[in-house]
């Protein structure tokens, strides 16, 4: 990690090891958030990690830009563009992007009040005879009011982004988190030959350049990825995976995941509603070949059933699980 992005800070939380190019505000939310996945998941889940114990320190790549974050995450083969956070097995390292970032904070500003507070400045100078007349008071009056609206949906928007930064961590950690102490699929964390080669040009990708080099060393570690053998999954299943890990990823931990609900109503209404066999048919990865709305209305049922087991039949559920 420390090869690959030199210009990265890292910050140890107990057993998470942040790496990240965003400023010191956004790293103080990042640090409250693996402090408090942690706390929940280890109260909540505490039969499944008594006799257990993490296999390493765990570490987490923030990207404090979306152009480098999708550029990193195509050389795993994720689409960043469409997925803001992805856990890495084979690596076990978790990567996400600062959806609020600085460069996108910067743009939101000037999109909703930079341009307009220089247009107002422009016209209160220039308007002909407003200037120390009577309709000046007026349209000030007016221009504050409207400001005053733009802000309110600008803070609005701004934690929208915010909370979908939060979400989007808060879950993909659950998989790291999992995945560690031995709860989802088990991967040896040694490196092997290939892995460095992979990291090699991992590198190459990133500081090149040249869109021609890029394409070919992009098309040359997705093809070294292929040949990679399934690791042994005896008991991983999409819909108790990704359902555990959106009722964690809702903030306090065990309220509805609002983005989830909307979906799950928006099938229930169009009667696509899946059943439980069907879901259960997924046995690794995040529901592999579905696409688009039915992807969604996977991930939404399967938290909606997770939400469901944990409210009503918890302890025969964590049993499950364990």
């Amino acid at each position: 990690i420390e090869e690959l992005f030199p210009d990265m800070r890292w910050y140890d939380e107990g057993l998470f090891t942040i790496w990240t190019d965003s400023p010191k505000p956004a790293v103080k939310d990042y640090l409250r958030t693996v402090r408090e996945v942690s706390t929940d998941l280890y109260l909540t889940f505490h039969p499944l990690f008594a006799d257990r114990r993490p296999s390493i320190q765990q570490h987490i790549v923030i990207f404090d830009g979306w152009e480098r974050y999708i550029d990193y995450a195509l050389t795993d083969g994720v689409p960043g563009w469409v997925a803001p956070g992805y856990f890495d097995p084979d690596g076990e390292v978790l990567y996400a992007v600062n959806v609020l970032g600085e460069q996108f904070s910067e743009l939101l500003h000037e999109v909703y009040l930079g341009e307009f507070r220089q247009a107002r400045d422009r016209y209160l100078k220039e308007a002909p005879g407003l200037r120390g007349s009577r309709e000046e008071v007026f349209v000030r009056g007016q221009f504050s009011e409207f400001l005053q609206k733009l802000e309110t949906a600008h803070s609005r928007l701004r934690a929208l982004y915010g909370g979908l930064s939060q979400l989007v961590l808060r879950h993909e950690m659950t998989h790291a988190v999992f995945h560690n102490w031995g709860l989802q699929t088990i991967v040896l964390s040694k490196m092997r030959e290939e892995d460095q080669e992979l990291a090699k040009k991992k590198k190459e990708y990133l500081q090149t350049e040249d869109i021609n080099k890029k394409r070919e060393l992009l098309e040359a570690m997705l093809s070294q990825k292929s040949d990679i053998a399934m690791p042994e999954t005896q008991a991983d299943n999409s819909w108790f995976v990704e359902g555990t890990a959106d009722y964690v990823g809702a903030f306090p931990i065990g309220s509805p995941n609002r983005l989830r609900l909307a979906d799950v109503q928006d099938a229930q209404q169009h009667q696509r509603l899946m059943p439980i066999e069907f879901l259960a048919m997924f046995r690794v990865g995040s529901f592999p070949g579905m696409s688009g709305e039915s992807r969604s209305y996977a991930y939404a049922q399967s938290w909606a059933f997770v939400w469901f087991l944990m409210e009503r039949h918890r302890e025969p559920f964590v049993s499950f699980l364990n």
